[in-house]
């Protein structure tokens, strides 16, 4: 049986912009939940150091694990535009040498 390398250029990028779209959405959702904890305070319906100490809490334990997600969704949609990008180039240039 014989194995082949086969790639959809046009759906790949589809993948790649979805992920673009989640790592928006993931920071964008994490912003709001931040506001939303920081209202606690800000709006007087948490007081005193044990208030202070949730929000600082919540920003501090999610802050970072959301960061590193965002960072990995770069990855992993920067490496498949890049992966596509040369199977493309390297197709184009094998097609070059077969039409001389």
């Amino acid at each position: 049986m014989a194995v082949c390398l086969k790639i959809d250029y046009a759906s790949v990028q589809g993948l790649v912009d979805d992920m673009k779209t989640y790592e928006t959405q993931v920071e964008e959702l994490y912003s709001d939940m931040t506001t939303i904890v920081q209202s606690l305070v800000t709006n007087g319906y948490m007081e005193a150091d044990s208030a202070n100490a949730y929000v600082s809490e919540f920003t501090e334990m999610l802050g970072p694990d959301i960061e590193n997600l965002s960072e990995l969704l770069t990855t992993f949609h920067t490496q498949l535009s890049e992966i596509c990008e040369n199977f493309k180039d390297a197709d184009a240039q094998i097609a070059k040498m077969l039409f001389k």
